[in-house]
Order: C-alpha cells, then structure tokens, then sequence
C-alpha cells in the first residue's frame, strides 16, 4: 500500500501486511475515553446490547459508548451529581447504575429509561440521619457496598442472580472507621480513620 502524504511534499510511504506477533486475545476494539485513568467508568447492558459508561472528568455528566458490529459508537451524555468517585452496574438489575458521590451519605441510583439515563436519586436505605457511604465495589458479577450508620456499619451485598441486595449490620462497629474491604461472605476489612498501620485494621466476622 502506497500512500502520498498530505502535508510533507515528495514523500511516499509504503505499507505492507505482516504476521503479527501472537497474543491470547482476539480481535480487539479500540475506544477513545477523555481523561480514562482519572474518570469513573463500568460496563452495562442497555436494551440488550453491551455498553460502557464514563463520569466526564470535566464535569457532572455521564458519557454513553455502544458497541456494535462495527467497533464502540459515541452516545450521549446525561447529567448526573457532581464528585462521583465510583461506579457500578448491578446485573441483577438491568439498566441501573449505582454512583457513590464524594462524602455523600446514600448511594445515588439512575435507570436507563425510554432510552435514557434518568437524573441520579438518592438510594435511602436507612432514615438514621448520621450516615455515610464508605465504598462501593464489585467482585464477579457482585456488587457490594458499606455504609456507616451511627455507631454501626452496614454491607450491602447484591449477587448477579438477586433482585436486591442483602443486608449485614455490623453492630458498634463503626466508630472510627474510614476505609473498608469486603472479604467474600459476610467478612470485611475495616481500616480506622489516620490509621498508619495494620494494627488499627480489623477483620470483622458476622454470626
């Protein structure tokens, strides 16, 4: 292939196919995702079809890739609430995404409708005013999260195979606590506030 270039003058560049070096993956599809290694961003399925969506980092809105026969279509965008940190996509729920706002006290939920995203709302669990979500998550086709709700601590865990999310209060156990890791089970990491080491990282176990 032959191709003379429209900017340099008296240049001709020449191209051919070779065999490539063999890798475990197949054919790939490239996407173009503005500020990817600082946005939010998680998979969904949006009337059937395999997409992708991304937190703007420029602003409160969400962006919409599909994926078709032909490689990752740019869809629209949606607002959503500002400091999203995380995201993800309950497949137990088709269409719903979960956004976990900076210090924000509940999670945010939007539903993919009438073929769009609907404005996030607040996903109230409990009407206990002191409240605050530590972490939001997946592991598998799981998604989990954990709340802080006055002394105690909350873990939600919603598998691919449920209509909702299962409840695990950890009582008195919040306290401190700042930074959390779900374990598989009813097992979670629970990491204290201006911890500097393992020693105030606690491994707690419900009955």
């Amino acid at each position: 292939l032959l191709l003379l270039g429209g900017v340099q003058n008296g240049i001709l560049r020449r191209y051919r196919m070779v065999k490539g070096k063999r890798t475990p993956l197949g054919l790939r599809q490239p996407l173009p995702l503005n500020g990817a290694d600082k946005a939010a961003w998680t998979g969904i399925m949006l009337d059937g079809k395999p997409a992708l969506v991304a937190v703007d980092p420029n602003q409160p809105r969400l962006t919409v890739a599909m994926l078709g026969d032909s490689g990752w279509t740019e869809g629209d965008s949606y607002p959503i609430v500002s400091n999203v940190r995380a995201m993800v996509a309950p497949q137990g729920q088709p269409g719903t995404l979960l956004l976990w706002a900076k210090d924000a006290g509940d999670l945010h939920v939007s539903d993919w409708k009438n073929g769009r995203f609907t404005y996030p709302r607040p996903l109230k669990m409990t009407k206990v005013e002191d409240r605050k979500i530590l972490a939001l998550g997946h592991a598998g086709h799981t998604v989990w999260w954990v709340q802080k709700v006055g002394k105690d601590l909350d873990m939600y865990v919603w598998p691919g195979d449920a209509k909702k999310a299962r409840l695990t209060r950890f009582k008195d156990a919040g306290g401190k606590a700042d930074q959390v890791a779900w374990l598989g089970g009813t097992k979670l990491l629970v990491q204290d506030q201006y911890a500097r080491s393992e020693e105030h990282t606690s491994e707690l176990q419900s009955n």
